[in-house]
């Protein structure tokens, strides 16, 4: 479980797009990827200057040590979180929930009204497990592998929740 007493949420600072980097790499790495996996599409994945200044950075501290970060886009009403990744050692122990509800209001005092994203399918029991709507699995030139579509409310009427489909 996540030690939620020792853990923090700040903006990125554009010094650290090399060890966000490298992180996105450690974390697609953890799913059993061949090292080939990261060449194949490294702009979806890379962190470097030019994305930090195009998107909304967060990071998430444990004890002041940097173990993951979300990355959001803003394109209107539709907010696309483009990156969303933990250290390998902290998966699994509730720190990506962590992210995502961070994620979802930052998202929603952008003033959003939907999240949109692609997932690894690896990824994606976290996401409909956060509520997000599974839309479609998307072929990709990577033979066997196909990203995953999904949505995710933000706004809603008095009768619906966020996460209710769209």
């Amino acid at each position: 479980m996540s030690d939620v007493s020792n853990v923090g949420i700040r903006p990125a600072r554009l010094d650290e797009a090399p060890a966000l980097n490298e992180l996105t790499k450690r974390s697609v790495l953890h799913w059993g990827y061949e090292p080939s996996f990261l060449e194949w599409e490294p702009e979806a994945i890379t962190v470097d200057e030019p994305f930090m200044h195009r998107a909304i950075v967060y990071v998430l501290e444990l004890r002041e040590d940097v173990i993951g970060y979300h990355a959001l886009i803003a394109n209107g009403e539709t907010i696309i979180l483009d990156k969303l990744f933990l250290e390998p050692a902290q998966i699994g122990c509730g720190y990506g929930r962590i992210l995502w509800n961070h994620a979802i209001a930052v998202a929603m005092e952008l003033g959003g009204t939907k999240l949109t994203f692609m997932a690894d399918p690896n990824a994606a029991p976290f996401y409909r497990a956060m509520g997000a709507r599974f839309i479609e699995e998307i072929p990709t030139s990577w033979t066997g592998w196909r990203l995953h579509s999904f949505d995710y409310a933000l706004k809603t009427t008095s009768n619906e929740s966020p996460g209710a489909v769209l």
